[in-house]
């Protein structure tokens, strides 16, 4: 049986390293823009074996699905 649900995962090392810039002053961007960029860089989406990177669809239903933990 074929796994048919896409799964977000972070890949770690490429979050310590957004982090480390984020912190430096590395990332000189609005806020908005740098969210999108730490997802579509740090987070690939997988559907069985196969994994890809994010689209900018899946990046926004994440955002905002962020959103929802705060409120």
């Amino acid at each position: 049986m074929a796994n048919n649900r896409t799964v977000y995962h972070v890949d770690m090392n490429k979050l310590y390293k957004y982090a480390a810039l984020l912190n430096s002053g590395g990332v000189n961007k609005p806020w908005s823009m740098a969210a999108v960029q730490l997802l579509m860089s740090c987070v690939y989406a997988q559907k069985g074996a196969e994994r890809r990177e994010l689209t900018p669809e899946e990046t926004a239903k994440l955002i905002e699905r962020g959103y929802k933990l705060t409120g």
